[in-house]
């Protein structure tokens, strides 16, 4: 049986948690700044309420991690496993998700500022009712996401995969839209894509 860590301990030797198993690992609520979560097994760790402040989780393996009503403040989750992950409610603020797996996350009713989401599958995500500005989308597969009433502000589509999301009662503004695919007309006022000139190419499948 592994050796339980002591998250206290390493949080007050600077945080390092790198490489380390902290599958169900609690975190509810803690302020954490400055740690480093790379590389590390956290399936089901629980930051549900946390603050986190210039965190690194890159290559982490993560899957249903939860972050609900979290406040993530200049991290980085490049190149890490996210699948099922929840970001209910969480407010999300220069965040790095550039070739990270997202593929069925919950980023509902959150609010999202500066964040960079490049070469993501991310399909079957929610972001109803969420709140996203100065957010980028680069090489993103989204199909069959809801952005049901979420409301984007100065967003950038680029060579982005949104077959079949449901946009229904979404607000759009100043959306900058690069060959983006989309069935019918976009809500934002962007221009036809034909799929046949796709440059989507991020790794994906169904979660």
């Amino acid at each position: 049986m592994p050796k339980k860590v002591n998250i206290k301990e390493i949080l007050e030797k600077g945080g390092n948690f790198e490489g380390l198993d902290l599958t169900f690992e609690n975190f509810r609520g803690l302020v954490i700044e400055n740690a480093n979560f790379n590389d590390a097994t956290m399936a089901a760790a629980d930051f549900a309420g946390a603050t986190l402040i210039n965190c690194t989780f890159d290559g982490a393996y993560m899957p249903e991690v939860n972050f609900a009503g979290a406040k993530l403040i200049n991290c980085s989750f490049r190149d890490s496993f996210l699948q099922r992950a929840n970001f209910y409610g969480a407010t999300l603020e220069n965040v790095d998700f550039e070739d990270a797996f997202l593929n069925v996350a919950n980023f509902a009713e959150a609010k999202l500022k500066k964040v960079l989401f490049k070469n993501n599958p991310m399909k079957k995500s929610d972001f109803r009712y969420a709140l996203v500005e100065d957010t980028v989308f680069e090489n993103v597969d989204l199909k069959a996401s809801s952005l049901e009433k979420a409301n984007f502000r100065s967003a950038k589509f680029i060579r982005s995969d949104l077959r079949r999301v449901n946009t229904s009662h979404a607000a759009f503004g100043d959306i900058y839209d690069e060959k983006t695919l989309y069935y019918g007309k976009k809500p934002w006022g962007g221009e036809p894509y034909s799929e046949a000139d796709s440059l989507y190419q991020a790794g994906s499948y169904d979660g």
